[in-house]
């Protein structure tokens, strides 16, 4: 009875560890794909910034 209680026990555990281990990674995976789209957004504004600088430098180069 108790061989058998432990290893019930054993195989509880050990589902519940795979089970928080694939929750885990998946938790991992949206993040990460949420941080791409995060850089990926700042990326796009960075590059909008650096063209009006640019159009904004370059006006007052021609028109002084």
């Amino acid at each position: 009875v108790i061989a058998s209680a432990k290893d019930e026990a054993a195989s509880i555990v050990e589902a519940a560890t795979n089970n928080a281990t694939k929750q885990t990674e998946q938790m991992l995976q949206r993040a990460n794909a949420e941080i791409e789209k995060d850089i990926e957004t700042a990326r796009k504004a960075l590059r909008n910034e650096t063209i009006s600088l640019v159009a904004l430098a370059t006006e007052k180069v021609v028109f002084r």
